[in-house]
């Protein structure tokens, strides 16, 4: 097959428009033993600037939960005690605020147990 002969018109264009190859989307989770795992997606077609390109690498990471870890705690022995969440937890809470109350309107001595007053 023969080669088209060259125009001047060819010639003075400008040639294709060059895009940034099509380029994966990679997101790196760091997990908890110290290893990592990386999720990546090609892109379908060349990368070009959209509104949808901040949000790719959430869409290819597809996080379905997330947990808090705490490091470093100290030992649950010397730790202030805290009422539970629930109902349990709720009337501690109330009773502690009752307290509190009292103790800054009427002194320290205004709130104290019940076995303390000698009361059987």
């Amino acid at each position: 097959m023969a080669r088209p002969a060259r125009t001047a018109a060819r010639d003075a264009a400008p040639g294709p428009v060059r895009t940034a190859p099509a380029a994966p989307d990679a997101v790196t989770a760091f997990l908890a033993d110290g290893s990592s795992a990386t999720r990546t997606r090609s892109r379908t077609r060349p990368r070009t600037r959209s509104l949808a390109e901040p949000t790719a690498p959430r869409t290819a990471a597809r996080v379905r939960a997330v947990a808090p870890r705490a490091e470093g705690l100290g030992d649950a022995r010397l730790a202030a005690h805290r009422p539970p969440f629930g109902p349990a937890g709720d009337k501690a809470r109330r009773v502690e605020a009752a307290d509190g109350e009292a103790r800054a309107r009427f002194g320290a001595a205004a709130a104290q147990p019940a076995a303390g007053l000698g009361v059987a």
